[in-house]
Order: C-alpha cells, then structure tokens, then sequence
C-alpha cells in the first residue's frame, strides 16, 4: 500500500529546488493581498481583496486571517504567511525562505517587519499630517492643489485613489497613491529591511 505523498514539504525536506516555486507563489499572493504596499496585511486588507478569498464568507476570512496572525497583532506579516502554509518549518528555515522572496533581506524576522512597519507607520502620520492643514484628518482638494496639483490632475488622482468617494483622502489612500504614482515608477518599492 503505497502512500500518497503531502502536497506540503515537512521540515526535513524543505529545499531550495523543492519550495522556492512555492515561496515565490506564496510572496506573490502576499503582495497582491498587500493593498497598499507596506508589507504587512491588515484585517481590512485581507477582508477587501478578491485575490484567492472571493469564495469565503466573511466569517471564514475572519477565521483564516486570526490562524495566520500568529501573534495576534492584526497584521500578517510575509514570515507568519510562510509559517501558515510551512506549519513545521523552524524559525531558521522560515528566515532563510523569507530571504529568497526578498533577497535584500540580510536577517529577516517577524519582529523586526513590524518595527520596520512600525516606525513607517509613524512616518506616514508625520508626513500626512503637514499636508493636513485644517486637522480633519483627510487631505481635501484645496489641500491637494497646496501641494501642487492643478485642478485635473486633483480630479484623475481622486478618481483613481479615492476609494470612499468623499472627494478626499484619507491616510491609506494618500499613501497607496504615493506609493503606486511615485515609488513604483521610480523602482523605489523593494524591502530593505536593514534599520
């Protein structure tokens, strides 16, 4: 009676030739989840993308986000994704795949992706806050012509960007917009995880 064999690597064999496809695949899924590019998920993230969940009930994402949220922080960083689909792997083996999907990645952990998402959290506050000039925490249209736009490219951006409709953005939505206007045409959009 032959066994049929695990469609998931044990500890003892993970490889590079066996799981970097995997990983890959994995890192993939990771970034398409990451809506607004931070390298982390958050609930609302994982709850709003149709990529690979549009089949589940929002109680069924609950539940998946809360098993791959290993230390409950309401983000899903790329090591706890591994260590969901790698359940046996060793914290080494799920560093050094980390390191394959982001090569630049000298040490890699979960504590160190939060700090990192962390202090970009607060910088992003920092930043959004300037622009915020009457305090209500959205960057309205004269806000946005303050910081250069001419009345089109106000309108093309809040078409693209404003997820709410209320004609103006919020933290998040300034930020994807930044990230995918700016950052991503500029190649600016790798993980250095150095500090």
């Amino acid at each position: 009676m032959s066994s049929r064999p695990s469609s998931r690597p044990s500890s003892k064999k993970l490889t590079r030739t066996r799981t970097f496809k995997e990983v890959m695949f994995l890192k993939n899924t990771f970034d398409e989840l990451d809506l607004n590019h931070d390298k982390q998920i958050t609930a609302e993230e994982f709850f709003t993308s149709e990529v690979r969940c549009s089949v589940f009930s929002g109680k069924v994402k609950k539940h998946i986000f809360d098993l791959i949220d290993k230390n409950k922080d309401k983000h899903i960083v790329f090591t706890e994704f591994l260590q969901s689909y790698f359940p046996k792997a060793t914290d080494a083996e799920v560093t050094n795949m980390a390191g394959w999907a982001y090569p630049r990645c000298k040490s890699f952990s979960a504590e160190k992706a939060a700090r990192r998402a962390e202090k970009l959290a607060e910088a992003k506050e920092q930043i959004f806050d300037v622009f915020d000039v009457d305090t209500d925490g959205t960057l309205n249209i004269a806000e946005l012509k303050g910081l250069g736009y001419d009345d089109d490219e106000v309108h093309n951006l809040l078409e693209t960007y404003d997820k709410d409709g209320d004609m103006a953005f919020t933290l998040d939505e300034f930020f994807e917009m930044y990230s995918k206007e700016y950052l991503d045409k500029e190649g600016d959009d790798d993980w250095d995880c150095e500090d």
